[in-house]
């Protein structure tokens, strides 16, 4: 069973708010591609490190 829709939308909403439009579109890409990967998108993690210029 895949992760909860909820932590999904929170995950995206905390990108568009800390990233610009460029990097948050690969963002849910990245993410999107991550999670039809099932087991083997286990082995790729996306997260955000650093946001230059966000107060």
């Amino acid at each position: 069973m895949g992760e909860p829709v909820t932590a999904q939308r929170n995950r995206h909403h905390a990108a568009g708010v800390e990233l610009p439009t460029p990097l948050y579109a690969l963002y849910c890409e990245l993410d999107a591609d991550q999670t039809s990967s099932g087991e083997a998108g286990k082995q790729l993690t996306v997260e955000i490190v650093d946001a230059v210029g966000v107060s």
